[in-house]
């Protein structure tokens, strides 16, 4: 019940999550709910979750490492048309930015783990992938409550949220070239 309420009355969500996290502390639904509180709580000029995630190339990547550069989590589905639709102007922004200012790692919320892969490859694209073959249930999407793709976190060198959301490429380039460059 109070999922559904979440959904018809998204502004009282928060308390919802506070009252749910309070009464019941020791169960699965409060742990659901403290991380979805944490996402929810997220806001541009607010630090960003912390995390730790695998490449699919087996490498380890963690935010923590990447700080000075400026980071977009970019949440997407190879059967998501507006997920690839912007893909190569968001490409030609990436690529216009200095050397080593951004990196961008994309996180598939996909059943499938090669798909995305060899998608990405085919669109020249080599940037750290995360498919876990999980769909929703991606670890990063999980983390910030990704319920729609494509979606968006734009992480500044200082490890804060600059943008998040459902953004059109047009809105997101501008936010991205000052977030690398400044």
């Amino acid at each position: 019940l109070i999922k559904a309420d979440l959904h018809r009355f998204p502004k009282r969500d928060i308390s919802y999550l506070r009252d749910l996290v309070r009464r019941f502390p020791d169960t699965k639904a409060a742990e659901e709910g403290r991380r979805k509180l944490r996402a929810a709580l997220l806001a541009p000029g607010s630090e960003a979750i912390p995390f730790e995630v695998e490449t699919v190339d087996g490498k380890t990547i963690t935010l923590s490492s990447l700080r000075g550069k400026a980071v977009l989590l970019y949440f997407f589905a190879t059967w998501s048309y507006p997920s690839w639709r912007d893909l190569k102007e968001l490409k030609k922004t990436v690529d216009a930015l200095p050397r080593g200012s951004c990196t961008v790692i994309v996180a598939a919320c996909e059943t499938y783990v090669q798909r995305p892969r060899k998608f990405l490859s085919s669109q020249g694209i080599s940037w750290p992938l995360v498919a876990e073959g999980n769909k929703w249930r991606n670890s990063l999407a999980l983390l910030y409550d990704v319920t729609s793709l494509p979606y968006y976190v734009l992480i500044d060198k200082n490890g804060m949220v600059v943008t998040l959301g459902t953004l059109k490429v047009s809105e997101l380039a501008p936010l991205l070239t000052a977030a690398a460059t400044e």
